[in-house]
C-alpha cells in the first residue's frame, strides 16, 4: 500500500516495513495496528483505501476493516465487519475482494466460505455461500475473473463464478500434480502464485500450465532455500514478494521477506 510494504505478522499483528540501515525492510512497530492480534492474509482495495483483515486467533472477533492514510501511509479507525455474524468463531485466515466488490472469507477451523456483503458500507450482512472440497481450512483465496481459487489442505481448488453462489457451492479440484500441501496463493492477473512450504509455482489459469517459479532467494551472493512459506504479495510493478520464516513461528523477528522481479508473463 503507497510506497511500503506492508505484513501480516503473527506477534506483531498488521504493520508496515521500512527500509533500515543496512538496506533491507524491517518491521516498524509504531505503524502496526493492533484490532487483529493475529492477522491472517488481507486485502486492500486502492479505490476506497480499505484494508480488511481477518484475525484467525484463538479469541478472534472476525474480519476487521482499517483505512490507509496515503498521506501518512498508516492504518487506523477499525470496525469489525458484520459483528453479528459470530465470525470469529471459526477463525477467519484469508480474505478476497471479489469483482461483485463484496468480500470473500476463508476459515482455520472448517471449509466455510463466507461472503461479507458490501464491506465498504457502514452495515454489512454476511452468507455462507458454500465449502472447500474437503470440508477443511483454507489457506488461501484468489480470484481470477470471477472464478475463486482456493489453498486446502491438500490442493488447489476453484469455484466457478463464485459471485453467481447462493449457497451450498463447492470447490473441485484442479488436479495440479506435485502441489500437494498448498500453503497460500495470489493472483496477477490470469496467473496464478502458489506456494507450498519451499517452493512458489505458477499456474496460467487460461493455458493450464504449471511450472516452478522460485526455490530459493539470494543474500551476500549466496542462494538461500526458503523454508516455511507462509505469505505471498504483489506491487504495483508486478514484483512479487515471498514471506517465510526458518523458525516456524517458533522465535519472534525471524520473518524473512523475499522479492522475484516482474515474475509475471
Amino acid at each position: 500500500m503507497g510506497a511500503h510494504l506492508w505484513v501480516a505478522d503473527h506477534a506483531q499483528s498488521f504493520c508496515r516495513l521500512d527500509a533500515s540501515a543496512n538496506g533491507i525492510l524491517a518491521l516498524n512497530p509504531a505503524t502496526c495496528n493492533l484490532a487483529a492480534t493475529s492477522p491472517g492474509a488481507p486485502a486492500f482495495d486502492p479505490a476506497t483505501h480499505f484494508v480488511y483483515v481477518p484475525d484467525n486467533s484463538s479469541k478472534s472477533r472476525g474480519v476487521w476493516r482499517l483505512k490507509f492514510n496515503p498521506v501518512t501511509e498508516t492504518v487506523g479507525n477499525p470496525v469489525l465487519l458484520a459483528p453479528n455474524a459470530g465470525l470469529g468463531g471459526n477463525r477467519p485466515t484469508t480474505v478476497a475482494l471479489g469483482p461483485d466488490g463484496n468480500l470473500y472469507v476463508s476459515f482455520l477451523k472448517k471449509g466455510n466460505l463466507v461472503r461479507i456483503n458490501n464491506p465498504a458500507a457502514a452495515t454489512q450482512t454476511a452468507r455462507t455461500i458454500g465449502t472447500s472440497s474437503d470440508r477443511r481450512r483454507v489457506l488461501g483465496l484468489a480470484f481470477v475473473g470471477t472464478d475463486l481459487y482456493l489453498a486446502e489442505t491438500a490442493a488447489i481448488t476453484m469455484i466457478a463464478n463464485a459471485p453467481g453462489c447462493a449457497t451450498g457451492c463447492r470447490s473441485a479440484g484442479l488436479g495440479l500434480a506435485g502441489i500437494t500441501a498448498p500453503a497460500t496463493l495470489i493472483a496477477s492477473g490470469a496467473t496464478l502464485f502458489i506456494a507450498d512450504t519451499t517452493l512458489v509455482w505458477q499456474y496460467a489459469t487460461d493455458t493450464t500450465a504449471l511450472n516452478q517459479n522460485s526455490a530459493f532467494g539470494s543474500y551476500n551472493g549466496a542462494n538461500v532455500p526458503y523454508q516455511n512459506i507462509s505469505g505471498l504479495g504483489l506491487d504495483a510493478a508486478g514484483n512479487l514478494y515471498i514471506g517465510d520464516d526458518p523458525t516456524a513461528g517458533g522465535q519472534v523477528m525471524q520473518g524473512r521477506i523475499w522479492s522475484v522481479a516482474s515474475p509475471t508473463p
